[in-house]
């Protein structure tokens, strides 16, 4: 008997939303707890004190993170990153695309 076919039409986007903030939850939380036993040992500091400034130093660094992904072509293409990885310069990729 042949096995049926599959096909992914859409992504559920509600589905992956929630299983991504379920994920990153709990993640946040244990790389919090590490970093913050590192730091309270080495700067002989209060727990409580270390776990929510490095909560909040991850949740930060979290959100700065989802806005660069959100805008890396921009930002890219707007520091010549782009241009210099592959060599090519916008004003020449344009005159070549003429020619």
């Amino acid at each position: 008997m042949p096995m049926p076919t599959i096909l992914a039409d859409a992504i559920n986007l509600p589905l992956v939303a929630g299983l991504g903030l379920i994920t990153i939850g709990p993640l946040t939380l244990l790389v919090t707890a590490i970093e913050s036993l590192v730091f309270r040992l080495y700067l002989k500091t209060g727990f409580r004190i270390v776990v929510k400034r490095v909560l909040i130093a991850n949740v930060i660094s979290t959100l700065a993170g989802g806005l660069l992904l959100m805008f890396q072509d921009v930002v890219i293409h707007g520091t010549g990153i782009a241009d210099r990885a592959t060599g090519v310069h916008v004003a020449d990729a344009g005159v070549q695309g003429c020619v």
